[in-house]
């Protein structure tokens, strides 16, 4: 899988192109204060980290990290890491949430009765997911979500 189509965006592998994009996202102190970091990263950093998403792509194919760009410009709006994740829970409380009911009635056969794993972001659900978080997105962004072209042009001091 090469790339994934949303309505609005397209999710492809990274390329080695991507180093001025991800440096500008990477230096973004309003982008950087959501990440574990919280700090903006230096060209170097940035470098190592493309480089290694890079080198790891293969072994974390179908999922891993993908680069996002709109759809109708080709821009590059950022990234999506799409891993396996799983968890269990008692059927007892799966039961009291509609969402977890349909998976335990979709997975019959394939549990105990006590406990429900529920796996995500399989591959054939990552187009769905994403189209479901940009729904979200919109719901609570709105406009703000649409993407202008950002030039991202340094600040000049007020005289």
């Amino acid at each position: 899988m090469e790339k994934i189509q949303t309505k609005r965006t397209i999710l492809r592998r990274f390329r080695h192109s991507d180093l001025n994009n991800m440096i500008l996202l990477e230096s973004d102190p309003d982008v950087m204060r959501f990440t574990p970091s919280r700090i903006p990263q230096g060209i170097e950093k940035t470098e190592a980290r493309l480089k290694s998403l890079l080198e790891k792509e293969a072994a974390y194919a179908p999922l891993g990290v993908w680069a996002v760009e709109l759809k109708d410009t080709a821009d590059f709006v950022g990234w999506f890491m799409l891993i396996k994740t799983e968890f269990e829970i008692p059927v007892k409380h799966a039961r009291k949430n509609e969402i977890l009911e349909n998976k335990f009635e979709n997975a019959q056969g394939r549990i105990d009765t006590q406990h429900l794993l529920i796996s995500t972001l399989l591959p054939p659900a990552v187009k769905m997911f994403i189209e479901e978080l940009e729904k979200e997105v919109d719901q609570l962004c709105g406009d703000r979500y649409r993407h202008t072209t950002d030039q991202r042009q340094p600040a000049v001091a007020s005289k």
